[in-house]
């Protein structure tokens, strides 16, 4: 019973985990939504008839635009894949109090397997949301920090990071199914 218990502090802290997680992601990713908008809102500045830019860099104009429209066809691609893993932390979360209720008041060891596998990807959920809260915030300073000029590099990273993205809600996905393969 007492392994029981010392399961359940773990599955506790595993369920906490997800929920700072969730709010942690959500607030990053606003934040660098924010800095992605004001950074297209300081190229587009560049890109004015009466800038110096294009009489010195006669590219330059045409390669920020292009970013422009990539850029903001990112952000756009990774809204729906954030919210779908800020929304699976936060399920995943709130359905953890049943389970762990279930749990409290279970007496024989049926529950070990399925009680492991929820830890484990609670787990692991909550470290893909604290990876990618650390890669919005890093990509939010670096929009920050970003001259308009520097857009289309930007444009590069921020394809890199949605295709993180993708890859972190394909992940999420698999977790799912392999939890509810090991419950089942």
């Amino acid at each position: 019973m007492a392994e029981l218990m010392a399961d359940d502090g773990t599955f506790r802290a595993a369920t906490e985990l997800l929920q700072e997680a969730a709010g942690r992601l959500s607030d990053a990713w606003q934040q660098l939504a924010e800095s992605v908008r004001d950074l297209i809102e300081r190229s587009r500045l560049l890109l004015r008839a009466d800038g110096v830019w294009p009489a010195v860099v006669p590219d330059l104009p045409a390669q920020v635009g292009e970013a422009i429209t990539a850029v903001d066809g990112l952000l756009g691609r990774l809204g729906p894949g954030v919210e779908r893993i800020i929304e699976l932390l936060r399920a995943v979360a709130g359905r953890a109090a049943p389970v762990l209720s279930l749990m409290e008041t279970a007496i024989s060891r049926w529950l070990g397997p399925a009680r492991a596998g929820n830890v484990a990807y609670f787990a692991d959920l909550g470290h893909l949301g604290a990876d990618l809260t650390g890669r919005f915030v890093g990509a939010a300073i670096e929009a920050d920090e970003t001259a308009a000029a520097g857009l289309p590099a930007y444009a590069g990273n921020l394809r890199r990071l949605a295709d993180r993205v993708d890859l972190s809600v394909r992940r999420a996905a698999d977790w799912a199914t392999d939890l509810q393969r090991l419950s089942g």
